[in-house]
């Protein structure tokens, strides 16, 4: 009942407008090609970067608030630094793991945002973050996190403007003095000129005599790295060198890095050279006013401050202890010099 022309004319139009015009604009847009944006560049990720002799370090390290901070210029850590290169901890890729060692460069550095950054150095890397020796307030940041936590030492502090050696916490250290001043030992710091063959031939025999050298955490004998420490050194009362401790050195505290001795040295050699060392930390102390020294055996009467192990997770905790250990024992299969074990805490 439709006029065969009008019929014709809505079909046709009818295609126009269903088919031709919808086809000429796709056409038009796979010639051209569809306009995406563009994507916004990512940040890079946190690297790690070895120190090397990087002199623009020296005074983030020795504004650090641990003098510890300055293992890094021994080549074992390395330094988590952000995404525009600053350096904000020390850390390393070992194993499974990125190790985090202690606590940020910067005071100012929330701990939240350390963790952060050592979650992204470990993604990056396909790895999982691992929190070794840190403070208090960044295991509690942790915590928070949801990440396991577990407290792994004690360290020692002592302030030197503050010790008594007459205190009874320090009854071991007075019969060792007594025992030093009996055998002739003398202990002072040391002068610009350091007897490095003599430091050398102690610190290899002292790892020889405990099964190899330590590393990472715990430091290694670098004599290139000694004109930034303190240097005590002990005599015997031949003049010869029996036994010798290193310090690292921040603007706010020592921190004990080494005390190695011949095995033929007199009893009390070791607490001898950390009276002394504790004495010119005191000295320094007044002319300064900076806090002092850590990280000392108990026999000085330290007070004691907890360590925390962190990581996101059992198995990533396990995997960071298992790391750490490996870091730790196989110095000498990385090729570094020997050095001394910590001391216990």
């Amino acid at each position: 009942g439709v006029p065969e022309a009008g019929l014709l004319a809505a079909i046709a139009g009818f295609r126009v407008v269903y088919y031709a015009v919808p086809g000429t604009l796709a056409a038009t847009l796979l010639i051209a090609g569809a306009r995406r944006p563009t994507p916004a560049a990512p940040d890079p990720p946190p690297a790690l970067h070895p120190a090397g002799p990087d002199t623009a370090l020296d005074p983030v390290l020795r504004h650090a608030p641990r003098a510890e901070a300055q293992l890094v210029r021994q080549g074992e850590p390395d330094l988590l630094c952000d995404e525009f290169g600053a350096p904000l901890a020390l850390a390393a890729a070992a194993g499974q793991s990125v190790i985090v060692l202690g606590e940020p460069l910067c005071h100012r550095l929330a701990p939240a945002r350390l963790l952060d950054l050592a979650q992204a150095a470990a993604d990056h890397r396909n790895r999982t973050p691992f929190l070794y020796k840190c403070p208090a307030p960044l295991a509690a940041a942790a915590r928070r996190a949801g990440w396991r936590v577990l407290r792994v030492s004690d360290e020692a502090l002592i302030d030197p403007a503050g010790h008594d050696p007459g205190h009874r916490d320090c009854r071991r250290m007075r019969r060792a003095l007594r025992k030093a001043q009996a055998a002739g030992l003398r202990a002072a710091e040391a002068g610009a000129v350091l007897p490095l063959a003599e430091m050398t031939r102690i610190a290899q025999g002292w790892a020889r005599r405990r099964g190899g050298a330590r590393g990472f955490s715990l430091g290694r004998f670098a004599p290139e790295q000694l004109h930034r420490q303190r240097v005590f050194l002990c005599y015997d009362e031949n003049r010869r060198l029996v036994a010798f401790a290193t310090f690292h050195v921040a603007r706010a505290e020592w921190a004990l890095d080494q005390m190695c001795h011949a095995g033929a040295a007199p009893p009390g050699a070791m607490h001898l050279l950390i009276a002394r060392a504790i004495e010119a930390a005191a000295r320094l102390d007044a002319a300064s006013g900076a806090p002092g020294l850590r990280q000392f055996k108990s026999s000085f009467g330290p007070r004691w401050a907890p360590l925390y192990a962190a990581a996101p997770g059992r198995l990533a905790f396990c995997l960071g202890v298992i790391d750490v250990i490996d870091r730790i024992t196989r110095s000498e299969a990385r090729g570094t010099a020997p050095r001394e074990r910590e001391l216990p805490s």
